[in-house]
């Protein structure tokens, strides 16, 4: 399985936990980082894609929330709907949100001022959860 993830992500990389599947990283291998791709696609005149995740992943920042919100309504009403129907999942002690502040996705107030290094994630994706 060929994996696109960039040299200055190497930290994300995984084995395989099966035995049929190899993973293959074609950027790390050739040493190519962000910057790199980056500049080919403004090389090239290609618009910039946006970083790629999962609409429900729990390791979005809170300035990815509001920009889905703002950019992407739909994916964000999904991720709202997501959020409200793990609330209070079977067998856990606790009630479940996608927000690491531990409030409703529905509830944030995004016009607060919202300070963060990295904006679309926080480090710990994997990018291979299989959500």
């Amino acid at each position: 399985m060929w994996i696109g993830i960039s040299l200055d992500e190497i930290e994300r990389m995984k084995e395989s936990n099966v035995k049929y599947i190899q993973h293959y990283y074609p950027l790390v291998h050739h040493r190519i980082t962000t910057a790199q791709i980056l500049q080919y696609f403004k090389d090239n005149n290609i618009k910039e894609p946006k970083r790629s995740s999962c609409v429900i992943c729990p390791f979005h920042s809170l300035n990815y929330w509001k920009a889905l919100k703002e950019n992407a309504p739909d994916d964000f009403n999904k991720a709202v709907e997501f959020d409200d129907a793990i609330r209070d999942y079977p067998k856990l002690n606790n009630q479940t949100y996608l927000s690491k502040q531990l409030k409703p996705l529905s509830k944030f107030d995004f016009n607060e001022n919202q300070l963060q290094l990295f904006p679309e994630l926080i480090e710990e994706c994997d990018g291979i959860c299989g959500l």
